[in-house]
């Protein structure tokens, strides 16, 4: 019967952090990706500008304009994500009615056609715009599994390679470190009172290894970017005193 405790220390910008986090550093991913959906949006609303200028000036007409906004609407939601896609499509329609719907320079519309014309380029331009994002999303996510994959697959022939007498220790750690690019893995064997560390951290990785092994419950500490796990195989949890239990940590990569 052998159950696993680990703790894993990453960027807190990649860790999925609990209700019990504070809300100032819940926020901070949040107005970072405000901030990067609104700097992908802006050469979708220049070219959007320039599609409205060029229009304008050779007198076109609400067809020709609304499909060469919906060819910016396209291009945005392949160079873009979702947030900065809406916001390009919204501000097409917006051109697409002040510049070429009657009465001109003006939001309201005269003619119920038109305004079906309006209502029917937004929401083609905002299911585009999911469609795109969503596909692109489902890219990302299989190459992500992917690596990490071909990354576990590196890690088994490591481990294959050593000498079959080696001991549960650092030389046993060394390719969980290499293959991850960590800077520490630590771990803590608790039936032997051993403690065996490859690499160096600055973030206490030893004591948290230790407490994570005592208290024996889930972790997430945003300060420090440290998540604490539990893998049990074989038995619930608490696991019986008689059980061999280990408490494994590691430290990501410095940035």
């Amino acid at each position: 019967m052998v159950g696993w405790w680990h703790s894993l220390q990453v960027p807190y910008s990649e860790s999925r952090m609990g209700e019990a986090g504070p809300s100032t550093s819940l926020s901070r991913p949040r107005r970072k990706e405000f901030s990067r959906s609104l700097l992908l949006a802006i050469p979708g609303c220049v070219i959007a500008g320039l599609v409205t200028l060029i229009c304008y000036v050779v007198g076109a007409n609400l067809a020709i304009a609304g499909f060469c906004y919906l060819m910016v609407v396209v291009l945005q939601s392949l160079l873009g994500n979702f947030a900065s896609s809406a916001v390009v499509s919204v501000l097409c329609a917006t051109c697409l009615d002040y510049f070429f719907i009657p009465p001109l320079f003006s939001f309201r519309i005269s003619d119920i056609t038109d305004s079906l014309a309006a209502v029917v380029f937004l929401i083609t331009g905002l299911v585009i715009t999911r469609l795109v994002s969503q596909t692109q999303e489902a890219a990302d996510s299989e190459q992500l599994q992917r690596r990490e994959m071909t990354r576990l697959y590196q890690l088994a022939q490591q481990l294959l390679a050593l000498e079959p007498r080696t001991a549960f220790g650092v030389d046993m750690l060394k390719p969980f470190r290499t293959q991850f690019a960590l800077r520490a893995v630590c771990v803590f064997d608790g039936e032997a009172a051993q403690l065996y560390m490859d690499g160096s951290s600055q973030d206490n990785l030893a004591e948290k290894t230790r407490t994570a092994y005592i208290e024996r419950k889930n972790v997430e500490d945003a300060a420090s970017g440290v998540a604490v796990g539990l893998l049990q195989a074989g038995a619930e949890w608490p696991a019986p005193s008689d059980s061999k239990v280990f408490a494994i940590a590691s430290s990501p990569p410095a940035r």
